[in-house]
């Protein structure tokens, strides 16, 4: 979390919006990261895959899964993210 936060805060952006998997810190631990990063002037906001892929398709209708799927491939090509996390955004995807 601590790698993507710089890497956006380098890019001058002033938030992020992280998508976790299945194996993410509990919620307790979330907040204050949240709190944490607040203090710091940056926005940090934690989204499940789950809540994320169904949030962007009931904001943009005409969005469809596969449109989310490429999205979601991007973006975890960029982060590199685990291959525990891959599997898991797949099986959300699947499940919609």
């Amino acid at each position: 979390m601590d790698h993507a936060a710089s890497k956006v805060a380098e890019a001058g952006h002033s938030g992020l919006i992280f998508i976790y998997g299945p194996n993410a810190k509990p919620e307790a631990d979330m907040s204050a990261l949240v709190e944490e990063y607040e203090g710091k002037g940056f926005n940090l906001t934690f989204v499940s895959a789950k809540a994320f892929a169904e949030g962007v398709i009931s904001l943009a209708p005409s969005v469809t899964p596969a449109v989310v799927v490429e999205l979601l491939n991007k973006h975890l090509a960029l982060t590199r993210a685990k291959e525990v996390t891959i599997h898991h955004c797949k099986e959300v995807i699947d499940k919609m």
